[in-house]
């Protein structure tokens, strides 16, 4: 026998296209197309399907399609047609018949062919010199066929109805190796009869066999003229037993044992033994007269587990690693596999990933429509919310020019207060700009704003310059106008004021509220037409940027929250109705609050009902998380606000100029099994990728990257988090789960963080800055980013979601 390592073993020779002739049968409603496969005398089956989610997984392992549950497991169970039979003669019967009437109508081709009758139904005792049946194995001796003994581990190719899923539309040929979903063999017969089990394989040597390790080495040599031979100690074949001398390695020993021979591994358990009875290893015992049984139970390479099954038509399964059959053996003889596409975990996270994949990509080709785009002199872009969207502590400012002609209301984007009417600082639309006002009210100077403390409440840059200044950017780029940005009212330009308010929940900006905030949004809008119809411009409130949650963490339900936002959005649009007479209702474009805002818990119930809130509403979009930005303990910083204002740029500009849909980065499909679990995501431009997050001007990686699980015990801890595909995140839990299991991710437990992010190569048109002589604290001194545009990555939203057990 050659000398052939397992690691250089080509797959078992596989049909070629020309011995196979396919014929089209049916296609049903999901484009499964059936064909028929004439092979020979061999009939087959194979369901074709084409499928976004099997074209993208092209050059990976097939899935096979549902054809019966065996012995009450479940899975897709899969026969396999294997051709030959390995006999310890080492030779292969040629030819293959039902019954010895149908042998013997045949005439050998030459003396010593071998044939084998496999499923003779009378069999008669007498049928054979020896007394056995006719079932067996023949030889031609020029004249005749005579039996040569029984059959020895046929593996025949008897097997009809081959299920299996094909990803193209032409029928591939069929290999005769079953591997894992990454492509390692875990068992083939070749075309030689060696039936390979990595790391060992067991092939036809001489008149005998061998079994080889993956180094080549021979562990087993069986042959008629010198017995059964195993590294130090041969067995002849007259019983004679030969130690050649005491063999004992850091995984076998070798003993005596009465008349025949045993090895031992490491933990002291049976690994070979040799007697009167005839050699055996685990999982399979050979008898002198070449009878193969499946018995015992044997663990193969620590992956999977082979072990008899007791009381059922199958003599022998082998189990991967989730308790899953992946092979098993029926007492007849036959073969059959459980698809690892679904019994096996790796497998299904693979699933997962190419159908992320194709979903990911379904945003950008669906046009936006029914919504206001900037189609008039004048587009109105109101920012409301909190805080963040009035810029707290986002000073000294970093936009003190404007390089795109967009426009203000009065001196300053903000209004005189934060109360409930909306007081602008002077009159007439002036270049848009960032400035600060203080917290007595006016608007500082240069100086008085170098002076401030780093957490001073004066409210200064906020979101919305930037994210004009992108669209913009944009819009002219798009028109070819870019290299001259100076041009008439008439041509579509931005004005940008916040109506915000500090401090308040969802409730406050009701209409209605005793609160009042709702005045300062319509005080806002009034303004602009005021404005507009000064100049005899045209106008619209294109968009509304909602920056708000944080105050409603602790004491809005999710329920609560979902359904105002919901209502709120349809005020806005129903006052540009009525104030501006606007055919078409506003953009609307929102962050996910996150970061130190986000409660104990809660479930992220705030985060996850604005998440909610957007999916439902037509010509609402969420822009992304609000943590990754760099902050003061929560406000962010000047930088901080216009590198999120950009990516509000970029998402806007998306929708109202190149018109596509939008979805952030967030989960669509959450699985676990046992202690495995999996999150698919959408991801705008895979493929996903782990980065530090900005926490209080410090590059951060978090614990698990921002990943954490529950059930009904309370916390699940997790562990071994990675990436699992392009669109994937896996990891495994510390324990079984019990109950209701649920993923988290950027909860209270990484302060409202996560270092999930996607690839997006977009870099904002402005770069980071460092200002100390405008006052600017040595704490955003960040090296790493000053003088760089700031990247544009679009980042996992924050969420809790209830897993699926697969």
């Amino acid at each position: 026998m050659p000398d052939v390592r397992l690691s250089q073993l080509p797959e078992a020779r596989p049909l070629e296209d020309d011995d196979v002739v396919w014929s089209e049968q049916a296609r049903d409603d999901d484009g499964v197309v059936t064909r028929k496969a004439t092979v020979g005398q061999l009939s087959q089956r194979a369901a074709v399907t084409v499928r976004p989610e099997i074209e993208a997984l092209r050059d990976e392992v097939p899935g096979l399609a549902p054809v019966q549950s065996v012995a009450g497991e479940t899975g897709n169970v899969q026969p396999v047609a294997l051709r030959g039979a390995l006999g310890l003669d080492g030779l292969i019967p040629t030819t293959q018949v039902a019954t010895y009437a149908a042998l013997s109508a045949l005439v050998g081709t030459s003396v010593g062919q071998m044939a084998e009758v496999y499923a003779d139904p009378t069999a008669p005792a007498t049928a054979n010199p020896d007394g056995s049946n006719r079932n067996g194995r023949y030889r031609w001796s020029g004249s005749a066929w005579t039996y040569d003994g029984p059959s020895v581990g046929v593996l025949s190719q008897r097997t009809t109805n081959l299920e299996s899923q094909i990803r193209e539309d032409q029928p591939r040929a069929l290999p005769l190796a079953i591997r894992d979903i990454i492509g390692n063999v875990l068992a083939m017969l070749r075309e030689n009869g060696a039936w390979v089990t990595p790391p060992t394989e067991l092939a036809p040597g001489g008149a005998g066999l061998r079994v080889r390790d993956d180094a080549g080495a021979v562990l087993l040599n069986v042959d008629p003229a010198t017995g059964l031979t195993v590294p130090g100690a041969t067995l002849s074949p007259a019983g004679i037993l030969s130690i050649l001398g005491a063999l004992t390695t850091s995984a076998s020993t070798l003993e005596q044992a009465g008349t025949g021979l045993r090895v031992r591994d490491a933990n002291g358990a049976v690994i070979l033994n040799v007697d009167a009875a005839g050699f055996a290893v685990p999982g399979v015992a050979v008898s002198p007269a070449g009878d193969m049984a499946l018995a015992g139970r044997a663990v193969l390479a620590g992956i999977v587990d082979a072990v008899p099954v007791a009381g059922s038509a199958f003599a022998f399964r082998i189990r991967d690693d989730q308790g899953h059959v992946a092979l098993q053996v029926g007492a007849d003889g036959y073969l059959t596999r459980v698809d690892p596409i679904v019994s096996d975990f790796d497998a299904i996270v693979r699933r997962m990933d190419a159908r992320a994949r194709s979903a990911s990509a379904e945003p950008s080709r669906q046009t936006v429509a029914g919504i206001a785009f900037p189609t008039a002199a004048l587009n109105q872009i109101a920012v409301n919310g909190q805080s963040l969207a009035e810029g707290y502590e986002a000073h000294p400012p970093v936009t003190k020019a404007q390089p795109y002609d967009n426009l203000m209301i009065g001196l300053s984007t903000h209004s005189q207060n934060s109360g409930t009417t909306w007081p602008k600082f002077g009159s007439g639309l002036q270049s848009l700009i960032a400035t600060v006002r203080g917290t007595g009210g006016a608007l500082l100077t240069p100086a008085e704003i170098a002076a401030l403390d780093f957490g001073d409440d004066a409210i200064g840059e906020d979101a919305g310059i930037a994210a004009a200044n992108y669209l913009r950017r944009d819009w002219l780029d798009e028109r070819d106008l870019l290299a001259s940005t100076s041009a008439p009212v008439s041509t579509c330009r931005f004005v940008v004021n916040t109506c915000g308010s500090g401090g308040q929940p969802i409730a406050s900006f009701m209409q209605g509220d005793p609160a009042g905030r709702w005045g300062r949004f319509t005080g806002l809008v009034d303004a602009f037409k005021a404005e507009a119809d000064a100049l005899g411009a045209t106008r619209l409130l294109m968009a509304v940027l909602w920056v708000q949650g944080e105050a409603d963490y602790p004491i809005t339900t999710k329920a609560d929250y979902k359904a105002r936002l919901i209502q709120l959005i349809g005020a806005w649009r129903d006052y540009a109705a009525s104030a501006l007479g606007q055919a078409r209702p506003p953009a609307v474009f929102i962050y996910q609050t996150g970061a130190t805002y986000v409660t104990a818990g809660t479930q992220l119930s705030i985060g996850e009902a604005q998440y909610e809130a957007v999916a439902e509403t037509a010509g609402a979009f969420m822009v992304g998380p609000s943590y990754p930005y760099p902050d003061k303990l929560g406000h962010l910083t000047a930088n901080g606000t216009r590198w999120m204002g950009e990516k509000f740029g970029q998402v806007m500009a998306e929708v109202l100029v190149r018109r596509r849909a939008w979805k952030p980065l967030s989960p669509n499909e959450v699985v676990y099994s046992g202690r495995k679990w999996a999150v698919a995501f959408h991801v705008p431009a895979p493929p996903l990728a782990w980065r530090q997050c900005w926490d209080v001007g410090v590059a951060t990686t978090f614990a698990n990257y921002g990943f954490a699980a529950s059930d009904d015990s309370g916390a699940l801890p997790v562990s071994g988090v990675t990436l699992g595909g392009d669109c994937t995140v896996r990891g495994v839990f510390a324990r079984d789960p019990v109950g209701t299991v649920r993923i988290h991710y950027a909860d209270s437990g990484t302060r409202g963080a996560g270092n999930l992010a996607d690839s997006d190569p977009a870099l904002a048109s402005t770069p980071y800055v460092y200002l100390p002589a405008d006052g600017m604290d040595a704490e955003e001194n960040i090296t790493s980013l000053v003088g760089k545009p700031y990247p544009l990555w679009n980042w996992c939203i924050g969420f809790c979601r209830t897993a699926t057990l697969v």
